[in-house]
């Protein structure tokens, strides 16, 4: 079952035209009752960068079954999961979709059945795929810089110990430099409009959000205590939505400033492990993975000055969201004060 969607109702500014026609949605809203507030995107697969700035356009997501030896294709659809399109065939594990900045181009990880992990970049329809060149056996979750000439990703260390430092390279894979040094598992890049890429990084302790700039030799902890991970930049650079694991193993949404400062949960959402949050280009909304029990699939939540906008879902199977940016104003003067 897919509902109306009353969050993306709020994701975006409003001409006029818009507001008549949002004001015959909210009746339609009233006569349909408040049961579904949020669209979970049918859809499994597993866990991935920065919000570029612009309009909001289409989701892009991993659909399928994530598990070890599954097979997941790359999904794009509207934002309430409408005009729903593969971009990939699912012959392989195909998860971490991540728009370019200026959201003609993607680039995610493909995993085939041996294990072995590329990067895959592909256009906006699906088309002109090619596949990056790779000096160890994983090379995985990319993200876009924001001139889109450059990717950070994870690559799998060799020595078999399983953890992943974070390199560089060209978008065309190659020039390819070692981010950060073998300190802890490092996961998840994000890289923000103000040249700055923040990560989570596993330790003895547990995990933290870690940032650093590209020239940098040594990441800074932004988590006062362990258990802060997936985080990601808002529009301008100026704030970091992330995912926080509870001490029951369920998890919460938070957002922060640039410094770490400023912490704010966004309450509770009606999933055991919401994750992966991403912010919409407009920096109105935040899209994310939301499991409960064994299943997962894509939540939208709009953000609000006044209050946050809650909802329930369908059961579902997707996973790894992110927002197209479209050409448009800059997201800047619109983002409200969270």
């Amino acid at each position: 079952m897919v509902g109306v969607d009353r969050a993306s109702l709020r994701c975006e500014a409003r001409s006029p035209a818009q507001r008549l026609l949002l004001a015959h949605r909210r009746a339609l809203l009233r006569r349909a009752g408040p049961a579904v507030l949020l669209v979970l995107l049918l859809a499994g697969a597993s866990p991935a960068h920065a919000a570029f700035p612009g309009r909001n356009g289409r989701l892009i997501y991993s659909l399928g079954n994530g598990g070890r030896g599954g097979r997941a294709a790359i999904v794009v659809s509207g934002p309430a999961g409408g005009r729903r399109r593969a971009l990939t065939a699912g012959e392989t594990l195909d998860i971490s979709p991540r728009w370019a900045p200026r959201g003609g181009r993607l680039a995610f990880t493909r995993i085939t059945s041996d294990d072995t992990c590329r990067i895959v970049i592909i256009n906006a329809r699906g088309h002109h795929l090619r596949t990056l060149p790779a000096a160890a056996r994983c090379d995985s979750s990319p993200a876009w810089s924001p001139d889109g000439r450059r990717l950070v990703f994870e690559r799998q260390r060799p020595d078999g110990s399983g953890g992943h430092d974070l390199w560089i390279s060209s978008a065309n894979g190659h020039h390819q430099r070692r981010l950060t040094r073998p300190q802890g598992d490092d996961r998840d890049p994000s890289w923000s409009v103000r040249n700055q890429i923040v990560f989570w990084r596993v330790t003895s302790t547990g995990a933290q959000i870690d940032v650093i700039t590209p020239g940098a030799r040594e990441p800074r902890d932004l988590s006062p205590t362990p258990g802060d991970y997936h985080p990601d930049w808002s529009p301008d650079g100026r704030r970091l939505a992330f995912a926080r694991l509870s001490a029951d193993g369920t998890s919460l949404l938070f957002v922060m400033g640039a410094d770490g400062r400023h912490r704010r949960d966004l309450g509770p959402v009606p999933s055991d492990r919401p994750t992966d949050p991403h912010f919409s280009p407009n920096g109105r909304c935040l899209v994310f993975t939301a499991y409960t029990e064994a299943r997962s699939g894509i939540g939208v939540l709009a953000l609000d000055p006044r209050r946050l906008h809650r909802f329930a879902f369908p059961a579902a199977q997707a996973q790894t969201p992110d927002w197209q940016p479209r050409p448009g104003p800059r997201a800047h003067a619109s983002h409200p004060r969270i």
